[in-house]
């Protein structure tokens, strides 16, 4: 439903929902075209004390160079690449002598902070964001949007007043719906967060049971993760491929990605000419597995068949189209799960601990979105090429806007190491649509008193 409030009141020029990654990576480019004023507010989910830029599963490498960061591809000179963090933080010369291409993930996620720090954002830290309402003016257009919001700790409800808004949160954390119960939470830990409770969970008890669930790369790297603690622990992957299967990004793939040649494709969202490009592959990105990661874990597995025949002993075992469709909360506090394959359509196996390797979501979003939906032009949220919703023609005040990304990404492109190629680029094609917007305001202002 529509507001009619005076928009006379001041307002912020700018409330971005979302400070992970790609917040941060939106920050820094409105910062490198003087663009992030003292209006601009960021509104994030995640309380400050647990802040995590990068959610994906915390393997210890990336899977892209220290150059996708989240500036040099569009300007190396930025005092906000990854080699001036290393400079400023004096470990330039140690990274250098690793001679490693792709830095750790801890180190990565330090990066992020540090450009955090240096961007001297207003972030308010715990706030989800509930709605985004349209303010109309006394001429009915649409002037200003109204962003409600509630405090994580406290519960309470507020709301945020500004012109443009850039919508770019983290999308939740996807657990599938046979996982959900409430007697299964504390059991049930998602591959993006299940680290920090493993040395507990096998501290007390050594020879626990443990069922990775889930297809592609976060889950063959929470199952290689899980192979590389010592310990006496059984580890189970359940995948519903028939095969796991290396993906398929080459060099030259990746080039046409990043570094598009034809006209067409240079006015194209990055995300859309990875769809494009991957379209003729018969991999998904989000079922493929990095070839190197890949191969270590069919060496492991070779290496159990060395020293015991029955697959059925092996203590880290991949099961393959194998589904969950139930699972249940044992007397002694475990998890039955049960699972579907082709030949048995319920088999029954009990475990300490599940993970949840199954991605992310991002339904929350589109609920928020929900009051713009008789702005719209069309039956659902789209974008344009920079971001920006399509609303029909005539309801925007001039300089009045709201960017949402992640409606182009597939699922694959929710993985922080593929966003890591096209994020500079998409930070770019946003700040860039945004300062626009505020031109044809200042035009429009001016062009007032030019009439009379």
């Amino acid at each position: 439903m529509d507001g009619n409030r005076d928009t006379d009141i001041p307002t912020l020029d700018l409330v971005c929902v979302g400070f992970d990654i790609t917040g941060v990576a939106n920050a820094v480019a409105l910062k490198e075209r003087n663009g992030l004023s003292k209006d601009t507010m960021f509104l994030e989910s995640q309380l400050e004390a647990f802040w995590k830029p990068l959610r994906s599963t915390p393997a210890s490498r990336l899977r892209a160079s220290f150059l996708n960061d989240l500036i040099t591809s569009e300007n190396p000179r930025s005092p906000f690449t990854f080699l001036n963090y290393l400079h400023a933080t004096n470990r330039l010369i140690l990274y250098a002598n690793s001679a490693q291409i792709r830095p750790s993930r801890e180190m990565f996620s330090d990066y992020l902070r540090w450009c955090a720090g240096r961007l001297r954002a207003q972030v308010q830290y715990g706030k989800m964001v509930t709605s985004v309402r349209p303010l109309r003016d006394g001429k009915g257009s649409v002037a200003a949007w109204e962003v409600v919001f509630v405090d994580a700790v406290t519960g309470e409800k507020k709301a945020a007043t500004a012109k443009q808004v850039v919508y770019a949160a983290s999308n939740h954390l996807y657990v599938p719906k046979v996982l959900r119960a409430p007697t299964l939470q504390t059991l049930v830990l998602h591959s993006s967060e299940y680290l920090e409770a493993i040395p507990s969970l096998l501290r007390d008890n050594p020879r626990a049971r443990i069922a990775v669930l889930g297809n592609g790369q976060n889950a063959a790297e929470a199952f290689d993760q899980l192979h590389g603690i010592r310990g006496e622990h059984d580890v189970i992957w359940f995948t519903k491929d028939a095969v796991l299967r290396g993906d398929d990004e080459t060099p030259f793939l990746l080039e046409s990605i990043m570094q598009p040649t034809s006209s067409t494709q240079l006015n194209m969202p990055p995300e859309i000419r990875r769809r494009e490009v991957n379209g003729a592959s018969t991999l998904t990105s989000s079922s493929s597995i990095e070839p190197r990661l890949l191969r270590q874990i069919y060496d492991a597995q070779y290496d159990f068949s060395v020293k015991e025949p029955d697959s059925q002993k092996w203590r880290f075992q991949i099961r393959f189209q194998h589904e969950a469709v139930h699972a249940e909360r044992t007397a002694d506090g475990r998890v039955r799960l049960f699972v579907q394959t082709p030949e048995n359509p319920s088999e029954p196996a009990t475990f300490d601990a599940v993970i949840s390797a199954t991605g992310f979501g991002q339904h929350v979003h589109y609920r928020a979105l929900e009051p713009l939906q008789a702005l719209l032009d069309g039956p659902s949220v789209t974008v344009d090429r920079d971001y920006h919703i399509n609303f029909r023609k005539g309801v925007l005040a001039p300089g009045c806007g709201i960017w949402f990304q992640g409606s182009l990404a597939n699922d694959g492109d929710q993985n922080d190491d593929n966003l890591l190629q096209i994020l500079a680029e998409r930070g770019r094609r946003l700040a860039e649509s945004v300062l626009r917007r505020r031109t044809e305001q200042t035009a429009s202002e001016e062009e007032r008193p030019a009439r009379l």
